[in-house]
């Protein structure tokens, strides 16, 4: 678990799985963008963890607002027998409520997995992650929508989707593509050209740099979920419901549930 702080500390995307026999450690530490509140301030210190447009560089109606990274990371560990893990969830970007919600979904988890607990804290870990990667998405589509809309940058210049990134198909991929004072050379002969040219080239950076942190992050998640689904797949055995009793009864009042694939809940990322 140390290293999951050195990693948050030093805003490092890693992941990091250690298994022995009934111990196991698993953590993961992710960057990510999101928009600073409105008249709110930034929570870091670090400028390479800003992105702000200079004053010089703003115009009417086109200043995009700011942004600053985010680093989320979560870490489980278990006792020498495998019957007690402990998971820590460092970030801003998981609302109470969710919190709250997923205390009993890990809790049904866990009574499904009473003699699979190698298994249930993987899935549980799984389901954490899973709401850490929403929280990621949705803050990032909204940096980047208003980022977009107040640069007014072609639509050339931003493509729909990310190929091949679980659970971020919704997330922009960004590529370098002729501006329109390129395309219309008439529009280098304005008055304020010189400073749209500054605005096109400090837009372009920005993106390059949200781009490269979300690949990065893509890529960490990847690497987590094959290595966990991995560690799944080793047991596969059918879970006992929570309800079901030795005689094979169910109590008065409790509903089946019908559990997905092992894998399922990592795949869903």
């Amino acid at each position: 678990m140390i290293e999951c702080f050195n990693h948050h500390q030093l805003h490092v995307s890693r992941f990091g799985l250690w298994t022995r026999q009934a111990t196991a450690v698993v953590h993961i530490t992710l960057r990510s963008w999101a928009l600073v509140p409105e008249k709110g301030k930034f929570s870091t210190t670090r400028e390479d963890d800003k992105i702000q447009l200079p004053e010089h560089l703003h115009k009417k109606d086109r200043v995009p607002r700011d942004m600053e990274l985010k680093v989320s990371s979560i870490g489980m560990s278990t006792n020498e027998f495998g019957d007690f893990s402990k998971c820590s969830i460092v970030t801003d970007l998981i609302p109470l409520h969710a919190i709250e919600t997923l205390g009993g979904e890990a809790q049904e988890i866990w009574d499904a997995f009473t003699h699979q607990p190698q298994t249930g804290r993987f899935l549980v870990f799984s389901l954490v992650l899973q709401l850490l990667c929403q929280g990621m998405v949705s803050r990032y589509k909204d940096a980047i929508d208003d980022f977009v809309t107040k640069t007014q940058l072609d639509q050339e210049v931003v493509s729909p989707q990310l190929p091949g990134g679980p659970g971020f198909k919704d997330l922009p991929v960004f590529r370098l593509s002729q501006p329109s004072y390129l395309q219309d050379p008439s529009k280098l002969q304005e008055r304020d050209a010189d400073a749209e040219l500054r605005l096109r080239l400090w837009s372009l950076e920005a993106l390059y740099k949200l781009s490269d942190t979300v690949s990065t992050t893509v890529k960490t998640i990847t690497e987590a979920i094959a290595d966990i689904t991995k560690e799944i797949n080793e047991v596969r055995v059918t879970p006992r419901p929570p309800w079901q009793t030795l005689t094979g009864q169910r109590p008065r009042g409790c509903g089946a549930r019908n559990w997905k694939p092992l894998a399922s809940r990592v795949s869903s990322l």
